[in-house]
């Protein structure tokens, strides 16, 4: 005879496919639960520092790195920058190292020229794919060091590296650049009592250059 099967046992196995189907769903609920929340609080959090120049979009890349953008107002970006210079003008020894990034686009215009100054441990750069990319209407300068009288004397010349300008071009415009008075009506005649003088001048001539450098 063949022995009899116990009646109960299909009801049991179905009872732990039910309990094992539960658990898994569970878990299942649980796992979403936990992406849903981290996607909310990253949502939440600040962006990280990086872009200080431009409001959106930070990239992430260091409370000492500052993206400007061709849409700021000039006199922000050039606030900016000076005080950037204000703080390491003097500052050879110390260990604070900035970068000053240009996205593509024109920076200054003639009327507003925009006048970078380089202090120690700084980098201007531009994020164009070649320097003709980002253009700067206005100068950028590295002074000496100057260590006495209020910055007026002892100026050392020797201590105007460890910083970097690159992958931008500069506009230099200048009117009238070494422009001299334009003499007239010298007084040749030797009975005069003026002579040898200039008695009147012409008016200035008009001398205009435009320069561009490319880094």
């Amino acid at each position: 005879m063949a022995p009899s099967e116990d009646p109960s046992q299909p009801d049991r196995h179905r009872s732990r496919f039910t309990r094992h189907l539960a658990r898994t769903a569970a878990l299942c609920l649980a796992v979403a639960t936990v992406a849903a929340t981290t996607a909310a609080a990253a949502d939440a959090a600040p962006a990280p520092d990086g872009d200080h120049g431009h409001g959106g979009g930070a990239p992430g890349l260091g409370a000492n790195v500052t993206i400007f953008d061709p849409s700021m107002p000039v006199s922000q970006i050039q606030a900016t920058l000076d005080a950037a210079h204000a703080a390491q003008v003097d500052d050879e020894m110390g260990t604070n190292r900035h970068a000053y990034l240009f996205k593509p686009g024109v920076y200054g215009t003639a009327e507003q020229p925009l006048q970078i100054k380089v202090g120690y441990y700084t980098e201007i750069a531009g994020l164009g794919a070649s320097p003709n990319d980002v253009v700067i209407n206005g100068k950028v300068e590295v002074y000496n060091r100057c260590l006495a009288d209020g910055g007026t004397s002892n100026c050392l010349a020797l201590v105007n590296f460890w910083r970097t300008l690159s992958n931008l071009s500069i506009n230099v415009n200048a009117n009238n650049l070494l422009n001299t008075v334009n003499f007239a009506s010298i007084d040749t005649n030797v009975n005069s009592l003026t002579f040898g003088q200039v008695l009147a001048v012409n008016g200035r001539r008009t001398v205009r250059v435009n320069l561009r450098f490319r880094f």
